[in-house]
């Protein structure tokens, strides 16, 4: 490789690989239904930030609904919507 051609694909190659790191992993809902700890976890986030109908937590909600009968994964929902409750109905702390 000459000078030049090293100078237009390093710079290239690590572009490359930094895209490939930025990009998160997709789970899919029978991923979730054998991971019931992310599944909890994800649901947890999706509950928080409103975002059920993402691309995201699409496939969260679904394995949650088809694992509710699963005792830890109903415990753990459970667990989850009433922090958010909670976290919700506290009122804020003022700055003074």
């Amino acid at each position: 490789m000459t000078l030049n051609t090293r100078a237009v694909v390093s710079p290239l190659l690590i572009l490359s690989l930094l895209a490939l790191g930025g990009c998160e992993e997709k789970k899919t809902e029978q991923w979730y239904m054998a991971h019931h700890d992310e599944l909890i976890q994800d649901y947890a986030d999706c509950l928080q930030t409103q975002t059920f109908s993402s691309e995201r937590c699409i496939p969260v909600v679904n394995a949650a609904k088809r694992s509710k009968h699963e005792p830890d994964v109903a415990a753990g929902i459970k667990h989850v919507k009433m922090e958010y409750l909670q976290r919700k109905t506290q009122p804020e702390n003022p700055t003074s």
